[in-house]
């Protein structure tokens, strides 16, 4: 299924429908998408006592650093918003910071 949306709003449905509930932060606070998905990274690998410099595995933690991790070096939006997307999935079944390791 193919999104036609803005990005810019796509992401702000993803902030608004589940990143804020699940890290207790608000976009509002950050001057951009990176430092907002970054800053929920890294509440999300406190509150689950990660380590967000060794993250593997198929989590939402993960992806979502997948994503600020793209807007963070200059990325796709695009590639950003698939990461969410996977991430939101994983949140839904209940995997936000633990799955299979497929990482090295």
């Amino acid at each position: 299924m193919h999104d036609f949306r803005e990005p810019e709003v796509v992401l702000r449905t993803h902030a608004s429908s589940w990143l804020g509930q699940l890290s207790g932060l608000d976009r509002a606070d950050y001057d951009g998408w990176a430092s907002y998905l970054s800053a929920t990274c890294e509440r999300l690998c406190a509150m689950h006592g990660l380590d967000p410099g060794h993250m593997k595995g198929d989590s939402a933690v993960t992806w979502i650093g997948m994503a600020a991790s793209e807007l963070l070096h200059g990325g796709d939006m695009g590639a950003a918003l698939v990461f969410l997307a996977d991430a939101e999935v994983l949140v839904a079944i209940g995997m936000v910071a633990d799955g299979p390791d497929r990482c090295c």
